[in-house]
């Protein structure tokens, strides 16, 4: 019994044993199975997801391949452009481009057609980000923001409108910029502790020389000693920090530096082009007109640069995941999460993406329809700016031109009509800057200033063609020959011109010399007239022409009637209200003034504005003597004045510095002076005026001129104008207390 007890306990003991296997095995298996389970649920995860990827992915390394092949082409041509062609145009760094690529071709170097800078070597986030900082959007102040990042040598940049000095401002800020100039007394102190610590230096309104004291540093003359990283800066060597950066700008807006300094700095045109500005001003346009839609467009940039960084930061995820996994990547949970997140993301992005970009494309075109408004605005600011090439006085900038620009956008009649509402805003910008900039400028220059205005607007829209316009400018040239003269009564070189226009002009003038033959009384009798430009032509010829050719032929018949004629045409094209600028008034011009902005009297023989100035200060308050304080400039002057200007900002008085052309060497102290009290930290009384008179001089400082309200004040010519001077100061209370009926 205890024999078959024993077999028993064995046998049970066995079976025992056999169940445990089989439920170990069972639970393998039904393990296993639920393994098995979520691997063909990861491996369908996974396979869908790599599928989908699969396609982004091949089209990526297509267009990686492809970048790859022309990757020594692009970038060649990229150092081409760093190296060469930053002192350029626009169009000429086209033209350049373009013949390099070309060139590339022909000795079978792999380049892209459309090879540009901004292609190549920059991101649209960090693009926007210098947009947001000030650098305007077209695409040559963008390939500027690329030599100026990119370049190994320090950028100099052609900066007469302020922008790059703005932007750099604005960029640098955070890492505390130091701003000098190379009249500062301490500059070199405060290059040698920047230097030091690593933070950036600007040097504003350089001129062309350099201190010879910025060799080191322009040539980046480093050194190691001990292994300190040095540069020798003067008699010192002083520790170079690499987070060190040199930026340097010119207002000069034409600058010839000789070929050393070339060579040791990245030259850089910051000049403002008409496109760019008008990109600029568009925008402004459609900011306060539609700011739906700026807001719109603003929202969408932050968007999509969100929404492809967001896909990039997966894609790096999933082939970091990938390189890492170890072991059946089906157990491998987090990198399958993942890829059915990219799958889901990249799908719900690229939506998104697509949708965002067609919005952007309707939101363009919207904004496309303010471009004549834009346009319109870019020409007067370029024919503004041409002035200075007149008078050293006729300087204004493009910050002060935008204020004015805004101030039209907000103050011209609305129209819920686009078309209406476009016409009303050209005309009054056009007219509200006219009236601004005459008042600033000489009698004599002011029929030529609305003469440009007028060719400028009409070349714009084609009224006027290049042909035409270079004809009335440069007449015949020496080498053309006109034939024999078949009218008596011309000269011969009135004959050359005459044939000469017919020639170049026969869209509007074939057949002019023979019906001029024909009629040779007629021609001769309109030729002689007192006004030709407003007597009809004879032969038919006056509905044939148009006015500018008109105008043309009167300046070869008449050459004497052709200033008066311009003025003429003038009015025809633009209206009366241009041909003759309108007097002012201290009363008139006194509302655009404000405590940080001086007004400039421009000076000529035998006017003095003083007593014009104590008349109006008396009538707002502002007792000459007590309240109004004149000083006149001259030998030891300038701390008197500085100390009246301290005194006027903190009172609210008002100051007048006389003859500024006469203290020279106080010039530089003047511009330091209005700098600082342009800046908004800098506490002024908002009752403050700071009134300057000076003769038209070259040492009057430029940036004073650009950002102040400029007067002319010179004594009227002839009895219509002194009539117009003498009723236009007559006040409203000296009309009605006249006793005589009206």
């Amino acid at each position: 019994a205890d024999i078959r007890g024993e077999e028993t306990s064995k046998v049970h003991a066995a079976l025992e044993a056999s169940l445990e296997q089989a439920k170990t095995d069972q639970k393998d298996l039904a393990d296993t199975a639920v393994l098995t389970e979520k691997r063909l649920g990861r491996a369908e995860k996974l396979t869908s997801g790599l599928a989908d990827e699969q396609v982004r992915w091949k089209d990526t390394a297509d267009q990686l391949g492809r970048q790859t092949d022309l990757l020594v082409g692009d970038v060649f041509l990229s150092a081409a452009c760093i190296s060469y062609f930053g002192a350029f145009t626009g169009a000429y760094r086209d033209q350049l481009v373009s013949k390099w690529v070309a060139r590339c071709k022909e000795v079978d170097i792999p380049v892209s057609d459309d090879c540009t800078l901004r292609g190549t070597l920059a991101s649209p986030v960090e693009v926007r980000e210098w947009n947001i900082w000030g650098l305007p959007t077209d695409n040559v102040s963008i390939d500027n923001g690329i030599l100026v990042t990119r370049g190994k040598r320090w950028p100099l940049m052609i900066d007469p409108q302020n922008q790059a000095n703005s932007w750099i401002k604005a960029m640098e800020m955070k890492n505390v910029l130091k701003v000098i100039k190379l009249t500062d007394s301490n500059y070199l102190r405060t290059l040698e502790s920047s230097i030091r610590i690593g933070n950036p230096v600007l040097v504003e309104d350089i001129g062309e020389a350099l201190d010879p004291a910025l060799e080191p540093i322009l040539q980046k003359a480093i050194f190691t000693q001990n292994g300190r990283t040095l540069i020798r800066l003067g008699d010192t060597d002083v520790d170079y920090d690499p987070n060190f950066k040199f930026y340097l700008t010119t207002k000069l807006p034409n600058p010839h530096y000789l070929p050393e300094v070339c060579i040791k700095v990245t030259i850089i045109n910051f000049t403002v082009t008409i496109k760019g500005l008008e990109d600029q001003l568009l925008g402004d346009v459609v900011r306060k007109e539609r700011p739906d839609l700026e807001e719109a467009k603003d929202r969408l940039v932050v968007s999509i640069s969100n929404d492809k960084k967001q896909l990039k930061d997966l894609e790096d995820k999933i082939l970091k995941l990938l390189k890492e996994s170890e072991g059946n990547i089906l157990d491998d949970e987090v990198l399958i999460n993942t890829l059915n997140n990219s799958k889901l993301t990249s799908g719900m992005i690229s939506g998104r993406v697509k949708e965002a970009e067609e919005t952007e494309r309707s939101i363009n075109e919207t904004r496309e329809t303010y471009r004549p408004a834009a346009t319109r605005g870019s020409i007067l600011y370029f024919v503004v700016a041409d002035l200075a090439l007149i008078g050293p006085m006729y300087q204004y900038s493009l910050t002060f031109f935008m204020k004015l620009f805004n101030t039209c956008i907000d103050n011209s009649d609305k129209s819920d009509h686009l078309e209406q509402r476009l016409k009303n805003l050209m005309d009054f910008t056009t007219q509200f800057m006219f009236n601004n900039v005459c008042r600033g400028l000489f009698e004599e220059h002011k029929l030529l200033f609305s003469f440009l205005l007028c060719t400028s607007i009409l070349r714009a829209c084609d009224t006027i063609g290049s042909r035409e316009w270079n004809v009335f400018l440069r007449g015949s040239p020496l080498t053309f020959e006109p034939g024999e003269k078949a009218v008596d009564w011309l000269s011969d070189s009135q004959w050359k011109n005459v044939k000469y226009l017919e020639t170049s002009l026969q869209s509007s003038l074939e057949g002019f010399t023979e019906g001029m033959k024909e009629a040779s009384d007629d021609f001769r009798q309109w030729a002689e007239s007192e006004f030709p430009f407003e007597t009809a032509l004879p032969g038919g010829w006056q509905e044939k022409v148009s006015p500018f050719i008109k105008l043309a032929m009167v300046k070869v018949f008449k050459e004497e009637k052709a200033v008066a004629s311009a003025q003429q045409y003038v009015g025809v094209e633009l209206g009366s209200a241009f041909t003759e600028a309108p007097p002012w008034t201290l009363d008139d011009v006194f509302p655009d003034t404000n405590s940080r902005t001086p007004i400039i009297f421009i000076l000529s023989t035998g006017a003095d504005p003083t007593a014009m100035l104590q008349r109006f200060a008396t009538k707002k308050g502002w007792t000459p003597g007590e309240r109004l304080h004149i000083c006149s400039l001259g030998q030891g002057q300038g701390p008197v004045a500085e100390a009246l200007v301290a005194s006027g900002q903190k009172s609210g008085d008002w100051v007048c510095l006389q003859n500024c052309h006469l203290a020279k060497s106080w010039m530089l102290s003047l511009e330091k002076l209005v700098e600082t009290m342009g800046q908004s930290s800098t506490p002024v009384h908002d009752d403050f005026r700071l009134w300057l008179s000076s003769m038209p001089a070259e040492v009057f400082p430029v940036m004073v001129l650009q950002n102040g309200i400029k007067l002319t004040n010179e004594p009227p010519k002839g009895v219509r104008a002194n009539m117009k001077r003498t009723f236009n100061d007559i006040s409203d209370e000296q009309w009605e207390s006249c006793s005589k009926p009206q």
